[in-house]
């Protein structure tokens, strides 16, 4: 199937190659396929920039270069763009599909490229995926898929990165195509502008320590670079427990031109082993799992990044936001992306954690959002920010003055019966209270129903509780209404779930009932 690069639809363009891509999935799980898509788009774009540089390199020299001089592939290096041995360039590939019953069939091809792109670029290893071998894989199909990256090219007619839009769109395609377990590595593209947008990295230090596919980190620095200057104006650090996820983080700050060598990855996680234990950075965003009952707490109590309070052994969530601000630096400002329920939780320790951030003066903001923004979960969330720097409104009294509140719960638009998300417009109005707020002009009020700016003496005349909705005021009855409508959705919501599990796991059951039967015939 040929593929007219030239003429692709100008509205959703990104959404156009998805589909495109995603029609060859047949009856791979998505979680599967994604790694076998993603990992080509890379290879493209790395390809395509290795083809620029290269050229750029022999027109400096005014002659052809030896591909085997080190000097050059220091030069490479130096510049963040791989160096490609000759039979992991993507020319070869698309050739060798026209061939691809010679052999073991391109899959070991592929996979044997991206070992040996590893190999020759240290500073890669353990980024890209090896996958394509699987002997139950459609290798015809992967020659079709083949050919269809390659009508990507690296820029569009508008000068735009259109591989890596297309990468970070089938991202979100395939986290809402997992579902539940799409949460593990990527977080709605909504979310995630409007949780960055309020932080505002310019310069310095950006930390994740749950890092995923690296969509919070992209964002940042592309957020310096809009508003601030270049990408080299931040340092960028992760940690990722999950290995298929942070391969993806790799890829995906690759494409963006980001150095992500400070982005680690180890089988215990950042809370059981940190890999930064020394830093202290100047913004963190982060969102971790939600209400994780496993992450190690029994082993942890005694940690010194809990300086507020001991974390429950069975829930996770202040555990991560105290280890967001034991690596915040003084005058740093971080963001968390949380369940509701650690607003009001009167758990073991939380509600007292909870009090004790508060009365340390490091709450600047909490916004509550509204429900089904989540691909892989109905848990309502909330926004957390977090702020040590000292002209802050909330330091207006000795460290004791005020929080802002903002209940965005009636915000965002269906995209789908089960998905919604915020829209550029409402992003923007969110963001511009909280700078109203934050720099103390007279643009900034208290709207009913919407935002207040609440003084923590009435924050802790309600035990500390940092719900919006008890803040803000508004018609009560109709906020009633519609907690009760958002906890029956996500009732209904976990109810289906847990059906949908139920039915794969009888029918992995009946399966291998099956195959036993057939053996003994």
């Amino acid at each position: 199937m040929q593929l007219n690069k030239t003429h692709q639809p100008v509205a959703n363009f990104e959404a156009h190659w998805f589909n495109e891509l995603n029609k060859l999935r047949k009856n791979i799980d998505a979680s599967e396929y994604k790694h076998i898509v993603l990992g080509l788009i890379f290879l493209k774009y790395a390809d395509d920039l290795f083809d620029i540089f290269y050229a750029k390199l022999v027109d400096e020299a005014g002659c052809i270069i030896l591909d085997n001089d080190p000097k050059i592939k220091d030069k490479f290096k130096q510049n963040g763009i791989l160096w490609l041995p000759h039979h992991a360039r993507w020319s070869w590939f698309h050739r060798y599909t026209k061939f691809s019953s010679i052999g073991h069939g391109i899959g070991h091809e592929l996979d044997g490229a991206m070992a040996a792109i590893e190999q020759a670029n240290s500073w890669f290893a353990g980024a890209l995926p090896q996958v394509y071998s699987n002997v139950t894989r459609d290798q015809v199909a992967l020659d079709e898929l083949i050919d269809r990256v390659s009508h990507i090219g690296l820029k569009g007619l508008d000068n735009t990165d259109t591989l890596g839009r297309v990468y970070e769109y089938c991202l979100g395609g395939f986290a809402r195509a997992e579902g539940k377990n799409g949460g593990q590595f990527y977080t709605p593209k909504s979310i995630v502008e409007l949780l960055v947008k309020i932080v505002s990295p310019d310069k310095g230090s950006i930390y994740d320590p749950c890092c995923g596919s690296g969509d919070r980190l992209v964002m940042a620095a592309e957020f310096v670079k809009m508003h601030h200057g270049g990408v080299g104006d931040v340092v960028i650090y992760g940690q990722e427990c999950h290995q298929d996820a942070y391969r993806l983080a790799r890829m995906n700050l690759a494409l963006k031109g980001i150095c992500g060598a400070a982005v680690k990855w180890n089988n215990a996680g950042t809370l059981v082993d940190d890999a930064h234990l020394d830093l202290k950075a100047d913004f963190v965003l982060a969102a971790p799992p939600f209400d994780d009952n496993d992450w190690g707490g029994k082993s942890r109590s005694k940690d010194q990044r809990w300086p507020y309070g001991t974390p429950p052994k069975d829930n996770a969530n202040f555990a991560w936001l105290q280890h967001g601000i034991c690596h915040l630096k003084p005058g740093g400002v971080a963001g968390f992306v949380l369940p509701t329920g650690s607003l009001s939780s009167q758990a073991v320790n939380e509600s007292v954690i909870r009090q004790n951030i508060v009365v340390a003066g490091l709450v600047d903001c909490i916004v509550r959002l509204p429900t089904r923004l989540l691909s892989h979960t109905q848990i309502p969330v909330a926004l957390w920010f977090l702020s040590k720097k000292t002209d802050s409104v909330k330091h207006s009294s000795g460290g004791r003055g005020e929080i802002l509140f903002i209940d965005a719960q009636r915000l965002g638009e269906s995209e789908t019966r089960h998905y919604r998300q915020l829209t550029d417009n409402e992003i923007a109005r969110v963001a511009s209270i909280y700078y109203h707020w934050r720099d103390q002009r007279k643009l900034y009020i208290n709207i009913a129903g919407f935002c207040a700016s609440v003084a923590v003496d009435k924050v802790a005349a309600l035990n500390y509780v940092l719900d919006p909705s008890c803040y803000v005021g508004g018609q009560a009855g109709q906020q009633a209404d519609g907690d009760f409508m958002s906890r029956l959705h996500t009732l209904k919501s976990e109810f289906e779930e847990q059906l949908a599990e139920e039915v794969k796991l009888n029918q992995r059951i009946l399966d291998s009932l099956t195959h036993i039967n057939l053996e003994n015939k």
